[in-house]
């Protein structure tokens, strides 16, 4: 009967989690804004990171109760969290570490600005434990192992990729816009800006075939998980995104999903990011215009299609849960 009432309890519990781990992801991006647009920022005393750490402590509160519940219910130490919730823990004690070291580095060296913001070693450790307790609910329904993917371990799986995109925003695409006329320059700006597509595609398919590895896809897998970080990342950071850019993706998102109900798996892979970056350019020729000769922007679709063939052959379901259409 114990062992029932915990798999009922299950889904509302990776609701709350989520949510809780997007307070915190939500907060990270909310404090690069700062980093970005205030430079005048020298205290680590700030609203943004207030909202941060609050994030951090509702999350250790919520690891607490549950480890409080589980040693109540008996049993050993080890198994006091649910499935999937150990890291969680421990993402909560990695960004307390890192959040003294990062007061104590912004006393020895400054407040980062911009790029330093993202390289600042504290910083990277705080990103390293947002990140285990973004992906609670999706270890959770992994572990669970009845093969079935929910709402909230998509969620969980956008705010993943949220905090991989957080840390590409000087490179990302939606952020950096190298494609852009207004950002025309040289070679090595080119250079940078299909580098960015390439490592932005990688991270986006990746995630996304992850997920499919383990877990049939929740209705609306690919919005979710792209749309979540589009929202986060590219909309807290305050950089510059024309709206007709960000309504591309969601589209190409949407069509995505279609594409992953009625077609092979492996048509997915492919047709996924092509979709996006067709919708991407699409959306730069509309609003800023494309500074890219057609050799590149066209090259850049085809690439990144290939790098979705690639990664599904690398990166297949598990027997246990493989698709038919496979």
């Amino acid at each position: 009967m114990a062992i029932l009432t915990r798999t009922r309890t299950l889904p509302l519990l990776d609701w709350v989690a989520a949510a809780l781990a997007a307070w915190l992801v939500g907060g990270a991006c909310i404090d690069a804004w700062a980093h970005w647009h205030i430079p005048e920022l020298e205290s680590f005393f700030t609203p943004w990171h207030a909202i941060l750490y609050s994030g951090m402590f509702v999350n250790i509160v919520f690891v607490g109760v549950l480890f409080l519940r589980g040693r109540a219910a008996g049993g050993p130490l080890r198994s006091a969290l649910p499935a999937g919730y150990g890291l969680t823990a421990v993402g909560c004690l990695v960004f307390l570490l890192a959040g003294q070291g990062d007061m104590a580095w912004h006393i020895a060296f400054g407040v980062e600005q911009n790029t330093e913001a993202l390289l600042s070693p504290t910083h990277l450790g705080l990103m390293v434990g947002a990140t285990l307790v973004a992906a609670g609910p999706w270890r959770a329904a992994r572990l669970r192992g009845d093969g079935r993917g929910d709402h909230p371990a998509a969620l969980s799986a956008g705010l993943v990729l949220t905090m991989l995109w957080f840390f590409l925003q000087f490179d990302l695409p939606y952020t950096a816009r190298w494609a852009s006329t207004l950002m025309r320059g040289t070679e090595h700006g080119v250079q940078l800006g299909v580098a960015g597509i390439l490592v932005a595609t990688v991270t986006m398919v990746g995630v996304v075939l992850l997920f499919l590895r383990d877990l049939t896809p929740p209705v609306g897998l690919v919005t979710i998980v792209t749309g979540v970080p589009t929202l986060l990342v590219v909309g807290f950071s305050g950089q510059a995104d024309p709206l007709a850019t960000d309504l591309g993706a969601l589209l190409a998102a949407v069509l995505a999903d279609v594409l992953l109900v009625v077609g092979p798996r492996r048509l997915f892979a492919v047709a996924f990011p092509v979709l996006v970056w067709v919708a991407y350019f699409g959306g730069v020729a509309l609003t800023e215009g494309v500074a890219w000769s057609v050799h590149v922007w066209a090259g850049c679709v085809v690439v990144a299609g290939l790098i979705g063939w690639g990664m599904s052959q690398l990166v297949t379901p598990a027997p246990a849960s493989r698709a038919v259409r496979d």
